[in-house]
């Protein structure tokens, strides 16, 4: 977490409130705060850990699909295993994450440069691609790393340190409730939790208050089955887990109703790719 960053957050429950300013630093390395406490001016602080900022109470309401990251297998193996096969499966043909990012960078043009939002961003994959590309343009640019799942984001930085990215910031915070001003972001992203993260209309709500008037959000997002056993095994899988699959009909009305206009839309089998921006009035 980088103190310049600090000054673009908010207390997740005032977020058009006071900036989080460091009130203490116990360890820095190359100016990244590794551990320390942020807190609002006449509002709470938070803990910084590991050199990820902590919005959240420690304890949850959870759905079973929420708590598997929180858990190993998932959070050791999601990308590696799961994330770079899933679209293919999902999708009904081969479909790597190459054409994935490709889709994502095409619509959301990261070499604009300015602050960006990976809503649920798990291992990070989203965030690393757009760090990639503002480094090849060099372009100037943050992006914030949301998730509410503490090992994800240990995993996302991880890989994130790999690769040398510094424009990356970490935090745990909900999608729903997103720590910034109203239109204070170029773009938000969100790639592959939409189904998980509950609350799906909020969701999209906070995205629209987020966004500068220019500003882009890129989604993707499963869809509900074609086939009555493809619907039968979502059915089975919400109430088990919590995941929901709308329609496309659905999930356009969901963007619409937050005051979202959708740009542009891609279906491939139960694969679904957004871009939208804010309604104008």
């Amino acid at each position: 977490m980088y103190p310049a960053t600090l000054a673009l957050l908010r207390a997740p429950d005032a977020p058009n409130g006071s900036p989080l300013s460091l009130m203490e630093s116990r360890s820095q390395r190359r100016g990244e705060i590794i551990t320390g406490t942020a807190c609002a001016v006449d509002g709470d602080c938070y803990p910084i850990a590991n050199g990820i900022l902590d919005l959240l109470p420690a304890s949850l309401a959870l759905s079973a699909a929420q708590r598997s990251n929180f858990l190993w297998p998932t959070t050791a193996f999601y990308e590696q295993v799961w994330r770079v096969r899933s679209l293919s499966l999902l999708a009904g043909e081969p479909f790597l994450v190459d054409r994935e990012i490709a889709i994502l960078n095409r619509w959301l043009r990261p070499e604009r440069g300015g602050i960006f939002v990976d809503v649920g961003t798990s291992h990070g994959l989203y965030a690393r691609n757009i760090a990639h590309r503002l480094r090849q343009s060099g372009a100037t640019g943050t992006i914030i790393a949301l998730d509410i799942a503490p090992p994800m984001l240990q995993r996302a930085r991880e890989l994130m340190t790999q690769k040398g990215y510094a424009t990356i910031d970490l935090v745990r915070a909900r999608g729903q409730a997103m720590p910034l001003p109203d239109e204070s972001v170029d773009g938000v992203v969100n790639g592959g939790t939409f189904n998980e993260m509950g609350e799906q209309a909020q969701a999209l709500a906070e995205v629209r208050r987020v966004l500068k008037p220019d500003g882009r959000f890129v989604c993707m997002s499963l869809l509900a089955g074609r086939t009555r056993a493809g619907r039968a095994m979502q059915h089975a899988l919400h109430a088990g887990s919590g995941l929901l699959f709308p329609t496309v009909a659905e999930t356009n009305a969901l963007y619409q109703d937050a005051g979202l206009t959708i740009t542009d839309q891609e279906r491939y089998g139960g694969v679904l790719f957004t871009r939208a921006i804010q309604t104008k009035d």
